[in-house]
């Protein structure tokens, strides 16, 4: 048994397996009638891409304030000063964002940062967006899988989501070949079950982990702020923790 895809070209595919990767607001997902968990973080993304004036040194930045984490990330490691921004902000405070001139943006954002990479330019647009957390109840229906935004989305304030999806990605691949090489029909309910076996767990781990993480560094409460400072100075003095805790993220296995 094989599914089709039409495209508004005419063009027309047929296959025993769909893939969506198609994102948090996925076509495909919503085709196959796969339910999802959801909620609001309450606050707002906004993502650009920056120039800064001093080189970011191949390091990721992820600074905690009052009203929302932000997130400068280097993309482009050839030209040493390229970032990618990404400004979680609480939804009070993401509508002043939202009024700023691009010059009053930057500013703030320079003053939020403490300038850590010194004078900003921006190469982009500002682009918005809610922050939401999503899980798909199941990832695969009837000859369709789902990976990467399209099964799950949470928080970016680590990063980690394009991570996941490849993990995603290398767990579905490693599934489909063993499949064929054992004569079974790759878009079998078995041979997806074993695809989401593989990861709705890690994912799931991941979720709750971003969730702590969030609210870790988010509360005013001292004893939380003891704890997390606790835990963060072990991981940290540990190196085989320390180790784990990267190819964890990274999605090393």
């Amino acid at each position: 048994m094989k599914y089709s895809i039409s495209f508004l070209g005419g063009e027309r595919i047929s296959s025993k397996l769909i893939i969506g990767a198609d994102g948090i607001n996925s076509t495909l997902r919503k085709k196959a009638k796969i339910k999802t968990r959801t909620w609001s973080y309450d606050q707002r993304a906004f993502v650009a891409g920056l120039k800064t004036e001093k080189f970011h040194d191949y390091t990721a930045w992820q600074l905690f304030t009052p009203t929302g984490p932000i997130a400068l990330l280097p993309f482009d490691l050839m030209e040493g000063s390229n970032i990618s921004l990404v400004w979680s902000a609480e939804i009070d405070y993401a509508e002043k964002l939202q009024k700023l001139t691009q010059k009053e943006f930057v500013k703030e954002l320079e003053e939020k940062t403490e300038q850590i990479l010194g004078k900003i330019d921006l190469k982009t647009d500002i682009r918005s967006f809610p922050l939401n957390q999503l899980h798909a109840k199941s990832y695969f229906s009837e000859r369709i899988a789902l990976v990467g935004d399209s099964a799950h989305s949470f928080h970016p304030l680590a990063g980690q989501g394009l991570n996941i999806g490849l993990s995603d990605v290398t767990s579905l691949s490693a599934v489909l070949i063993k499949a064929r090489r054992s004569g079974l029909d790759i878009g079998s309910k078995r041979t997806l079950k074993d695809y989401e076996r593989s990861r709705k767990i890690p994912n799931l781990t991941m979720a709750a982990l971003m969730e702590l993480f969030k609210e870790g560094f988010e509360t005013s409460d001292p004893w939380v702020k003891l704890a997390r400072n606790f835990a963060f100075n072990m991981a940290t003095k540990n190196s085989t923790l320390k180790k784990r805790v990267i190819k964890e993220a990274a999605g090393i296995t």
